[in-house]
């Protein structure tokens, strides 16, 4: 075989295993935000030669190392390529996971400050509902104080009006039975008068007689 059947051979070869290495364009993903994200882009493929014209005189040694080292930079362009995209997807990945966190804590955070704004509301509650009953009782305790404080006043005058009444009661009695020893009085007076009348009125008679008798006699 010649020179020139490897050097196309290797030719052919160089340019299938170009083909062979350029990675696919990948899909363009969707933009998490309205700015406008670049695609990466593959490594650019080596222009084809035109094959008409003349081969130049290549060793098959030179060739292949050629060919060796277009393979390792179209490996390396892409290995780039590949670890930028992955980079980028860690990186959203990173951010989605951080963004669930943060929603996780603020909604923990929201419940947190609805709890303790409903204890609150509940202690405020319990507070007036327990002033309430206190205001309650004391103005219940207050009006039976004053019913209590007008039912002693009331008994106290009912007793001062009781004394005024037996006072005046036992100044009347007193009176009446006064009034009743002067009328027995007077009419015990009057009876020893009557009495002491009718015998001066009988030693008149009897004088009268004794000195009519006398007279008679002699």
């Amino acid at each position: 075989m010649t020179k020139s059947s490897y050097a196309s051979r290797a030719s052919t070869s160089s340019s299938k295993n170009s083909k062979v290495s350029t990675p696919p364009k990948p899909p363009t993903p969707k933009p998490p935000t309205p700015k406008k994200q670049q695609t990466p882009t593959p490594p650019p493929r080596l222009n084809k030669k035109p094959t008409n014209m003349p081969q130049p005189t290549i060793d098959i040694q030179e060739q292949f190392e050629m060919v060796r080292q277009k393979q390792q930079g179209d490996r390396g362009a892409y290995t780039l390529w590949l670890e930028g995209k992955l980079e980028k997807e860690r990186q959203r990945k990173k951010e989605a996971k951080e963004k669930e966190e943060k929603d996780e804590e603020e909604k923990k955070r929201k419940l947190q400050d609805a709890s303790k704004a409903f204890e609150r509301w509940k202690q405020d509650r319990d507070q007036q509902i327990r002033e309430k009953k206190e205001k309650e009782n004391q103005k219940k305790h207050k009006k039976l104080q004053k019913a209590e404080e007008e039912k002693e006043a009331k008994k106290r005058e009912a007793e001062k009006l009781f004394e005024y009444w037996k006072q005046n009661k036992m100044s009347e009695l007193q009176t009446d039975a006064a009034k009743k020893r002067e009328k027995a009085e007077r009419q015990k007076i009057r009876k020893q008068q009557l009495e002491e009348e009718k015998k001066e009125d009988a030693e008149r008679s009897f004088i009268a007689w004794f000195v009519k008798y006398t007279l008679f006699i002699i």
